[in-house]
């Protein structure tokens, strides 16, 4: 077993060396991620001043489980772009000008001249209304029977020889 002193040397050295904090950061890259979050067990405020001053990662610390320590979120994301979108799967709704509609002959939004009359036009005479005795005939649509004496007679079929 190792002493005492031993051990609070080897561990002092790994802190002050990050060599834990290293081997969770390549680990982490490893497999594709950037960012890990180390329990305060392993890491302290000092720790974390060395680690974005002097390596140039970016560490946030936040309130542990139940609020009482600080863990640690170490993080060597690269910057997002801000300068041009990316593209979309889908179109987006881009507000266009819509053109003016073409008036249709039919319809049209201009005023009506007011009505001249042209040269070759005459008005129609008025008839003057004149009284008269005797009502004038009117054309009847309906016609009147007749009566009749004889019925129309049909022609009875006579045999004929061949």
């Amino acid at each position: 077993m190792i002493s005492g002193s031993f051990a609070t040397t080897g561990s002092t050295q790994t802190r002050t060396s990050l060599s834990y904090i290293n081997e969770l950061v390549t680990g982490a890259t490893a497999q594709g991620l950037y960012r890990i979050v180390v329990p305060n067990q392993y890491m302290d405020d000092n720790m974390a001043y060395v680690l974005k001053h002097t390596y140039g990662y970016q560490v946030q610390s936040r309130n542990s489980l139940m609020g009482t320590f600080d863990d640690y979120i170490i993080s060597w994301a690269p910057p997002m772009p801000t300068a041009t979108p990316a593209p979309t799967a889908y179109p987006t709704a881009t507000p266009t000008q819509t053109p003016n509609p073409t008036p249709n002959p039919t319809e049209t939004n201009y005023p009506t001249p007011n009505p001249t009359s042209t040269p070759n036009s005459t008005p129609a005479p008025t008839p003057n209304p004149t009284s008269s005795s005797t009502p004038a005939p009117t054309a009847s649509s309906t016609p009147i029977p007749t009566a009749s004496s004889t019925p129309e007679s049909t022609p009875n079929p006579t045999a004929t020889s061949i």
